[in-house]
């Protein structure tokens, strides 16, 4: 029997409901709750990419410091303990007023980053960052040397523990490093905290992880800036390493590249509210990738994604495009128009770009996405390779070769597609001579097998209706690492691409693909892997 419609036309059990519901609508009032709820929306993940999140944060803070033009900072300290994932950052900055502290660190939207000065571009943005990390702590300790003294706050989960204190001149915090002053003589801040592992539930961060953080941020500082670098390893081994910035970002380079084509580009332009600095150059090697790593704000970003980056290769592309098909090249009918993967093929650069309003995707950082860093980035790349080429005509002439002999491989590789595309044909006569066809013609899978041993039970155990089978022989090729000659003219590929009868490159039709999946059935070991 149906329950009786009240006056507004809900039933009683539907009436219930409604009032229970408004007890369902809760308020997390503190910030450092809302953080260890969802961890994963503030630090874009738990475990090691989220804690390593947190070191770059806190350690950032120190090199924000540091690039402060009113502040005397020049001075960095890391100590990290591999076995209890701790971190310790120091520095000898302006440090914190001992009643503000409480709010620096827990306070959502509290930072000196919201008045904004020109030529300055701090890594922070929305005074968030520092009490994520504080949130996800067990243990977050903060020492300021504040004008002659030391205050102490500490903190658990995000909370304070107690009120800051004042801490006299002889109980200097054990775990500073050599290099700091006594405390009587110091000014700076410390921050020594611990990861709570009930929310960042398993990390493996090494020393060596924690360094190379260290060694990547301390080229994009002023020039002299320094960072002492303290590891210590699970097994007892200390590592000591002074990073200090000599050579800027041209210092990335020196790992990308093994034979140089040209001497580094270097190129720096600072509007006030914007700035660039490049550093390019080319591996003298005709199969060699482009290799371009991408800062924004000193924070590492996703070069596919972020716009400095895009805009760089953007610039790059079109300038060197259009010098090697209207003038180095012109006239020359035998040679083949660069375009723009010619250009990047060998390219080895760095990528660092500042704005004083830098947008990110997340508080993770891992995207910069400014569109009018676009635009800045694109122009002074642009302008960098004209001064450059102006300047250097002997490397712009051994660069425009080399981009010659790039397009001409190209063009061999595309004729060796077409040739390919030519020879198998879509015809049941040119398959392989071991590929297992299926009995109908629509609505097909293909199995990838490995070898005769495993074509055979997947032969039995298959619907011979739709699904076929092809058995490969040994390793295929790797296409990151082939060049296109090569690979194209391994067999497996070249009967693969008989199969499917797609064709292949710019003559690829997906709509005359024979199969509907394609399935590859691989053994899980590493010499059998097919990437």
């Amino acid at each position: 029997m149906a329950k009786q419609k009240a006056a507004n036309n809900l039933t009683t059990s539907q009436i219930q409901a409604v009032k229970e519901y408004k007890n369902k609508i809760k308020t997390i009032e503190l910030f450092v709750d809302s953080v260890r709820k969802n961890p994963g929306e503030y630090l874009s993940s738990i475990g090691n990419e989220g804690w390593m999140n947190c070191i770059r944060e806190v350690f950032q803070n120190g090199i924000d410091e540091m690039t402060r033009q009113a502040s005397f900072c020049d001075t960095v300290w890391l100590t990290y303990y591999e076995k209890a994932n701790r971190c310790i950052v120091a520095d000898n900055g302006r440090a914190i007023s001992p009643e503000l502290i409480h709010r620096v660190f827990t306070r959502e939207h509290t930072s000196t980053n919201f008045d904004k000065v020109k030529h300055e571009y701090p890594s922070g943005l929305h005074g968030v960052g520092s009490k994520c990390v504080n949130a996800v702590s067990s243990r977050f300790s903060v020492y300021s040397y504040y004008l002659g003294k030391c205050f102490f706050m500490e903190f658990s989960e995000g909370k304070p523990l107690a009120k800051y204190k004042h801490i006299g001149k002889d109980k200097k915090p054990f775990f500073l490093p050599e290099e700091l002053p006594n405390p009587e003589n110091r000014q700076g801040l410390v921050v020594d905290f611990e990861p709570d592992m009930s929310i960042m539930k398993r990390i493996s961060i090494s020393c060596e992880d924690v360094l190379k953080l260290v060694a990547n941020i301390v080229p994009l500082t002023a020039p002299g800036g320094q960072v002492f670098f303290e590891g210590h390893k699970a097994n007892g081994k200390v590592i000591r390493e002074k990073v200090v910035n000599t050579d800027g970002i041209a210092t990335f380079l020196i790992y990308k590249t093994v034979k140089p084509l040209v001497k580094p580009i270097i190129y720096h332009n600072d509007n006030g509210t914007m700035k660039v600095d490049l550093a390019v150059t080319w591996e003298a090697n005709l199969d060699a990738g482009p290799d371009v790593i991408t800062f924004a704000n000193m924070t590492p970003v996703n070069t596919q994604l972020s716009t400095p980056s895009q805009g760089f290769i953007k610039g790059l592309c079109d300038y060197f495009r259009n010098y090697m098909n209207k003038i180095f090249l012109a006239g020359n009918k035998r040679a083949h128009d660069v375009i723009a993967g010619d250009i990047t093929t060998g390219l080895k650069a760095a990528v660092a770009a500042a704005h004083m309003n830098v947008m990110f995707d997340g508080q993770a950082k891992n995207v910069c996405k400014n569109f009018d860093l676009f635009d800045f980035c694109k122009e002074n790349t642009m302008r960098a390779m004209e001064v450059w080429s102006k300047n250097n005509p002997d490397d712009l002439q051994k660069l425009c070769n080399y981009f010659k002999d790039v397009a001409s491989a190209r063009a061999r590789a595309e004729k060796a597609k077409i040739d390919v595309t030519k020879k198998y044909k879509n015809s049941i006569g040119n398959l392989p001579p071991k590929f297992v066809k299926a009995e109908n013609k629509d609505h097909l899978e293909l199995f990838i097998v490995e070898g005769d041993s495993a074509s055979s039970p997947c032969e039995t155990g298959r619907n011979s209706k739709f699904q076929a089978i092809f058995p490969i022989r040994g390793k295929m090729p790797n296409a990151m690492s082939k060049s296109r000659d090569s690979f194209l003219k391994n067999e497996e590929v070249q009967a693969i691409l008989t199969i499917l009868g797609a064709g292949y490159g710019k003559n690829f039709d997906l709509s005359k693909c024979k199969y509907d999946k394609v399935i590859i059935l691989a053994d899980a070991d590493y010499d059998r892997l097919l990437v």
